[in-house]
């Protein structure tokens, strides 16, 4: 069977053409001829073929159909589209903002880099301010201002994270075991709690008020802290023991949303030269 078409376009994909006529005529095949038109020709084997007039009018109606789209075919040329420039970034942020599903692993692990987050923003501005205070005034002056949970960036932060990070003592003084490690819990179903272990170094602020007393601690800044904080041992730890704990509670929400913003996709910067 030969086909012959009349008129084509140049800016339609042969293929497309192809198809187009394809769909049309190959289920009518050897009823080309009786359909008039100008649309195919077909030539068929000879021998006496009888077409019905409803399945004629059929297929010449969807012909028909199929020739008004030729024109706007015909005007999609690559020079009438306007290309956007950022589509790479465009389709990064739809991908960014599409619903997903966050595991319960996940959240347990979101929980964790939330603490974490806390935790290293809370120390350097901690022994910043209590190098200061102790250059000033020595212990006396420093001990108020042991309370790394109200700075500032860390209150800004726990907002942000629907967090709540505490301290708390821990004696007496022993070293640290895998026990204490990190550890994250869900404890309600709308819940977390990451607790993160406060272990003394060496060099550091802390053992003017937590080392050895005559050593490190001077004997009436030892009396000075037994006085603040009755009940509580706040002397005789050795660098490397297990000081204290902390324990951040976070919402689902707040975890959630961290998560979601530390895995979501950021285009990186090219280097202009």
């Amino acid at each position: 069977m030969s086909l012959i078409t009349s008129g084509s376009s140049s800016c339609w994909p042969t293929s497309l053409k192809r198809w187009l006529i394809a769909s049309n005529l190959s289920s009518i095949g050897r009823w080309g001829p009786n359909l008039g038109g100008t649309f195919a020709k077909v030539q068929n084997p000879p021998g006496p073929q009888q077409v019905p007039r409803a399945l004629a009018e059929h297929y010449m109606r969807r012909s028909l159909s199929l020739l008004a789209l030729l024109p706007l075919l015909a005007a999609c040329r690559p020079e009438d589209v306007d290309h956007l420039e950022n589509t790479k970034e465009l389709a990064r942020e739809a991908e960014n903002f599409q619903p997903k599903r966050i595991k319960p692993a996940q959240l347990l692990q979101a929980a964790r880099w939330a603490a974490d987050s806390l935790v290293h923003t809370a120390d350097p501005g901690w022994r910043a301010q209590l190098n200061e205070r102790l250059a000033a005034g020595g212990v006396a002056a420093a001990h108020p201002f042991c309370q790394p949970e109200k700075l500032p960036a860390v209150v800004k932060l726990a907002r942000e994270l629907e967090a709540t990070p505490r301290r708390e003592l821990i004696s007496p003084p022993r070293f640290a075991t895998e026990a204490d490690s990190v550890q994250a819990t869900r404890p309600g179903q709308e819940v977390f709690v990451v607790q993160q272990p406060l272990v003394l170094l060496p060099d550091g602020p802390c053992q003017r008020c937590h080392g050895q007393v005559g050593t490190e601690v001077q004997p009436e800044d030892a009396k000075l802290l037994a006085a603040s904080y009755p009940g509580k041992q706040l002397t005789g730890y050795q660098p490397g023991q297990l000081i204290g704990r902390w324990t951040v509670q976070l919402t689902r929400r707040g975890v959630a949303e961290f998560y979601t913003q530390k895995t979501r996709k950021i285009p990186k910067r090219r280097k202009l030269w």
